[in-house]
């Protein structure tokens, strides 16, 4: 069987361009491929650093709770100083009148006492 040369020359530039198109198909599914795994880098990537970011806001949350516990806490410790304190006051305020009587009643009875000596040394004389 023959083969005329214009068919055969036909068919090997066929040939030809096939193997070319192969070679721009195979290049571009190895660049598909390389893609395809430095998107996955990537993915993988930005997923650890999202398990981090997640990790440090538990933390940083955990934080606050212990921190705000601890506001808290100090906060009722302040209240409770504070009603001690305005005791104290309280308790300073009825000392103070307490105070001022006694020296009332002390510039009462000394005064008292003047007159009575006074009395006593005129009745002396």
């Amino acid at each position: 069987m023959n083969i005329p040369v214009e068919e055969a020359n036909a068919l090997k530039n066929q040939i030809v361009e096939l193997q070319k198109k192969n070679e721009e198909l195979e290049f571009k599914y190895l660049k598909a491929l390389g893609d395809i795994a430095r998107k996955e880098r990537d993915c993988q990537d930005q997923e650890e650093l999202v398990q981090g970011s997640k990790k440090r806001l538990r933390e940083s949350e955990e934080k606050r709770i212990h921190i705000g516990g601890g506001l808290e806490s100090a906060t009722k410790n302040l209240k409770a100083k504070n009603k001690e304190i305005e005791g104290i006051w309280y308790s300073n305020r009825q000392l103070r009148k307490e105070r001022d009587l006694a020296f009332k009643a002390l510039q009462q009875w000394k005064g008292e006492y003047q007159k009575k000596v006074q009395e006593l040394q005129d009745t002396t004389k």
